[in-house]
């Protein structure tokens, strides 16, 4: 059986000396403020002086991974290591680079017959993709074959659930999932939208709370609606754009709810970032079953 190699791309939002201990594979995404960064991102520093910048007026923007880019990715990966990949994308409802990468990899296996990769489209983003990630390198340290991975990881996305609260509406706004009246009124009102991610990979505004304690709590009300595991080996994502104290209310009502569970916070990453802006809160699980599109 050839070596199998995870890989993913940088909106798995991890810091990158943690994937190389897991032995993952990455390929760093492009913000643009000046020129075009790559999420190269390894530290808490580099993380806080991202938002810090945007709280001072920086608008970045993002930009897809391309076929051609991907295609240097893969057969670099293949030329040194003779290996299958298994390659968890950003999800396909939110970036076309989903697209690019699965097109490059049928490039690729056209040159390398003798090579497989699957790519695995999250439907998910930031640790929802960290989910997935934890799953295939569990499943390589066990000896399992590339289209196991990817078959095991084909069923699981189905069940990870993303909940966001948006501190400010701007940056939604910004990139039109809301309307310069809607997020004006907001403002005033303190409204704090809630989004989800759906069965499509897409997010979509779900409903809104009054202030931040009231946003925090709602999110913690969504394992409850899941009615998830009480488990250790059950693992919670908190991930935040600058804001840790309240990420770390959010996991004293978690753990107050779920006493067994494994909780741990995360940042929310630039590419993610640019579009919620400073001030995001996120829960990621694995529930029941995905939310289903909104009619």
């Amino acid at each position: 059986m050839k070596k199998i190699v995870i890989s993913t791309d940088s909106c798995v939002d991890e810091f990158k000396s943690i994937l190389k201990q897991m032995q993952v594979e990455y390929m760093p995404m492009v913000y643009i403020l000046d020129k075009e960064y790559r999420d190269n991102f390894d530290s808490q520093e580099e993380y806080d002086a991202f938002y810090e910048n945007m709280k001072k007026g920086a608008l970045p923007t993002t930009s897809m991974l391309n076929a051609y880019e991907m295609e240097e990715y893969f057969e670099r990966i293949i030329k040194e290591k003779d290996c299958d990949i298994v390659h968890i994308a950003l999800s396909s409802g939110l970036s076309g680079t989903f697209d690019n990468t699965a097109l490059a990899a049928k490039t690729i296996m056209k040159k390398y017959p003798d090579n497989k990769i699957f790519v695995v489209d999250s439907l998910a983003g930031t640790h929802g993709q960290n989910l997935l990630l934890g799953i295939a390198v569990k499943k390589r340290d066990k000896g399992k074959t590339a289209a196991n991975i990817f078959d095991e990881l084909q069923e699981v996305r189905h069940r990870i659930q993303h909940w966001v609260v948006i501190d400010d509406l701007f940056h939604l706004r910004r990139g039109g999932r809301l309307s310069s009246t809607k997020a004006i009124l907001g403002t005033m009102l303190k409204t704090k939208p809630i989004l989800a991610m759906n069965n499509i990979g897409k997010l979509e505004i779900r409903s809104k709370a009054i202030g931040t304690k009231k946003a925090i709590k709602a999110l913690a009300n969504k394992l409850i609606e899941a009615n998830i595991d009480n488990t250790e080996d059950n693992l919670i994502y908190i991930a935040h754009s600058h804001c840790i104290d309240n990420a770390l209310v959010l996991k004293n009502l978690v753990q107050k709810q779920f006493d067994k569970v494994t909780v741990k916070i995360k940042n929310l990453g630039p590419i993610i970032g640019s579009h919620t802006g400073p001030g995001a809160l996120v829960i990621l699980f694995l529930g029941k079953e995905k939310l289903k599109e909104k009619k």
